[in-house]
């Protein structure tokens, strides 16, 4: 189990599945023990008050 936060300004016209796949392959990038790994939660929020 591990967890990772971060941010990121999606390009336009990307989807929310878009988006999490980048992140993913990111994530994959810096972890590649955890890169295939079942995701149990993702959250997409806009990064405002």
């Amino acid at each position: 189990m591990g967890d990772w936060s971060s941010r990121i300004t999606p390009e336009p016209g990307w989807s929310r599945q878009d988006t999490f796949e980048v992140i993913r392959a990111e994530f994959a990038k810096r972890y590649p023990e955890l890169g295939r790994a079942c995701v149990t939660f993702f959250s997409l929020e806009l990064n405002t008050l």
